[in-house]
């Protein structure tokens, strides 16, 4: 059987979401083989079955690979694109509201919630000339759940920065 499978080349190309199943994965006490086989399903997005059939070396290059990818130190990242949308980091941190600081602060610590942290960090922006931008007013945390496609390199420079 001939299978494809899409490694990715950046962090970038990760989302928030992959990267919070690896994290939880890495919580259990399983075995270096079955995770192996599960970073490779999560990031490739082909089934436990499939990857059982591919060569292990094979295994181990991607997942080595993929860990490559991780371990790298993240750049801030101030705009960025998702869903055909521009989305830009809080300009002005000194002037964040109480009700975003409170829904940052409590949301970061914890990376099965960080999706909720980037959505008051990451806003559309509303009006943009050259490198400065404005963002959309705060309204809460009602499109969160939007966050965990975010690329990781995105929440991983973020979460460094903030």
């Amino acid at each position: 059987m001939k299978l494809n499978v899409l490694v990715p080349t950046d962090i970038s190309e990760i989302s928030l979401d992959q990267f919070v199943q690896i994290v939880a994965l890495e919580e259990m006490n399983g075995t270096t083989i079955f995770q192996m086989q599960k970073v490779v399903e999560i990031i490739c997005g082909i089934d436990l079955k499939s990857v059982a059939e591919i060569k292990y070396s094979y295994v181990k290059e991607i997942y080595l690979h993929i860990q490559g990818l991780l371990n790298k130190e993240p750049e801030f990242v101030p705009r960025f694109q998702m869903d055909s949308i521009e989305y830009g980091f809080i300009p002005l941190l000194d002037e964040m509201s109480f009700g975003e600081y409170i829904d940052v602060s409590q949301n970061m610590s914890s990376w099965n919630d960080m999706h909720k942290a980037m959505c008051v960090l990451y806003r559309p922006i509303t009006h943009r000339q050259d490198n400065l931008y404005t963002i959309k007013k705060y309204d809460g945390l009602s499109e969160a759940y939007k966050f965990k496609k975010i690329p990781l390199n995105v929440a991983l420079g973020a979460n460094f920065f903030f």
